[in-house]
Parts: C-alpha cells; sequence; structure tokens
C-alpha cells in the first residue's frame, strides 16, 4: 500500500497539470446521474487540497478546475434533461432518485442548485431535474456558478487546511507521514463504502441484532429462569416477538439483576 500510494504522490509531483484535469473529470461525472453516485468528488477534492498542502498541486488550480469541472458536469445533466425530459427515467435515470429530486427541488425552488451540492442523495440528480422543470439557461447557469465555486472551494481548502495541520505534525515526526497519508485515504474509502452502501451495511446490522436477540429469549438459561419469574420471561419475549428491541433488553437485564440479587441474598443468608 506505501509503495503504491509513494507512486502515485511521485507522478503528481512529475505531471502536476494531470492531476488538475483529473479533478476536472471527476468533479463533471459526479454531477451526471447516472455516474453520481459512483464518484464522491467532494472527497476526491478535499483529498487534492490535501495534497496541495503537501506541494503536490497548486491548491488555486485545483479550486479553478474543479469548479469548472462541476460547472460544465452540471449543465450537461441540465441539458439532458432539458431536452429528453422523462423519456431516461427508468432506464438510465433511477425513478426513486428522480422523485427525491423533485421533492427537493419543489421545496428549495433555484438554491436547491447550491444545497443539493453538498447532498449526496440530491447531488447528481437535481441538475437533471431542473432541466426536466424547463427551467431557463441563464438561471441555471448562475446559480450553478455559484454553487460550483463555493462547493469547489469549501471541500479543497478544508482538505488544505487538514493537510497543513497533518504538516505540523509531520515536522515533528517526519517518519509519520505514509502511515498518516494510508490512514486518511483509508478513512475517506471507508466512509464512502459507508455512505453508499448503508442501506445494506443498516440491514446487516439489524438482521444480526435480531439473531442476538433471538438467542437471548429463547435461550436455555431464559427457560431456567422462567419458573422463578414467568411473568417477566414472557414479557421479554412477547416482546421480541413485536419487534420492542428496547423494552426486551430492559427486561432481559431486569430479570438478570434480580436473579442476581436473590442469589446473593442466598448467599448471605
Amino acid at each position: 500500500m506505501d509503495q503504491a500510494i509513494n507512486l502515485l504522490l511521485s507522478l503528481f509531483n512529475k505531471f502536476g497539470w494531470f492531476g488538475n484535469w483529473l479533478f476536472f473529470l471527476l468533479a463533471s461525472l459526479e454531477c451526471l446521474p447516472f455516474f453520481g453516485s459512483f464518484f464522491p468528488g467532494g472527497t476526491i477534492v478535499y483529498a487534492g487540497g490535501f495534497l496541495a498542502a503537501q506541494g503536490y498541486f497548486n491548491i488555486y488550480y485545483l479550486i479553478a478546475f474543479s469548479a469548472a469541472g462541476a460547472i460544465v458536469g452540471d449543465y450537461l445533466a441540465y441539458s439532458l434533461g432539458r431536452r429528453s425530459g422523462r423519456r431516461l427515467v427508468g432506464r438510465i435515470i433511477n425513478e426513486k432518485l428522480l422523485v427525491k429530486g423533485e421533492q427537493f427541488f419543489a421545496r428549495y425552488g433555484h438554491s436547491s442548485i447550491l444545497l443539493g451540492r453538498f447532498i449526496a442523495a440530491t447531488r447528481a440528480i437535481v441538475p437533471f431535474v431542473i432541466g426536466v422543470s424547463q427551467m431557463k439557461p441563464w438561471p441555471f447557469m448562475f446559480w450553478n456558478t455559484i454553487g460550483a465555486i463555493v462547493w469547489a472551494t469549501f471541500n479543497a481548502l478544508l482538505g488544505y487546511f487538514s493537510g497543513n495541520l497533518v504538516n505540523s505534525l509531520i515536522n515533528r515526526y517526519p517518519q509519520l507521514f505514509i502511515p498518516l497519508l494510508t490512514t486518511t485515504l483509508l478513512i475517506i474509502i471507508i466512509y464512502w463504502l459507508g455512505r453508499k452502501y448503508q442501506k445494506r451495511i443498516k440491514n446487516f446490522i439489524i438482521q444480526i441484532y435480531f439473531q442476538i436477540i433471538d438467542k437471548l429469549v429463547n435461550g436455555a438459561w431464559l427457560q431456567s429462569l422462567e419458573k422463578k419469574y414467568p411473568l417477566m420471561c414472557r414479557f421479554s419475549q412477547n416482546c421480541a416477538r413485536q419487534g420492542r428491541v428496547a423494552a426486551c433488553l430492559i427486561s432481559l437485564l431486569i430479570i438478570i439483576l434480580t436473579h442476581l440479587g436473590i442469589l446473593t441474598n442466598k448467599n448471605f443468608s
């Protein structure tokens, strides 16, 4: 991993112009409704700002190329929606995502172009929705330009200041540079994967959670206590069947504490 990062950094150091155009391309792709969910543009621009603080990129070029890419990408998505309308829904445009974009646009109006850039669920679909609504090009380009500049500046400077903070640590502890950079990139990747697959992760956690609850309420240890505490045991089992997890756990805890208290009393008697 460290060798791959060193190679990538050396390429950026020699071919900085390539990195600038790469940010332009990724910022553009993030704005398209069928690519946006796969390209975490804000995270990538943040990483670019972080590397700019290390001297690999020019922060002004980074902001300019990222903002220009976002402007172009949003305009392409807007033009696609304006010309094709709803014909692409169900083919390359997810209908649920379109509904979210329409609700967001109905609530915030023109400012949704700016606000939508900072919300993962809507950033790739709002320009397309606005195109479908047949908004005139000039108002769209006004808000599009402002939103792109604010978005690029915010993410790039956030990464840049984070990089400067890391620099102060590196100056004192130079051997920490590659481990810190590796850790930062891993955190970014994990965060992106978590956002992308949050529904699957949530469903997996819920499934495991209820499996644990099922084993607790149907375990032999609770059956052995059922004769002593029939009402509490039945209450716990009913809560588990009804999906009332908190009530089930609290009742199980009460049973355990009560039982331990009785055992302690017996030991002291």
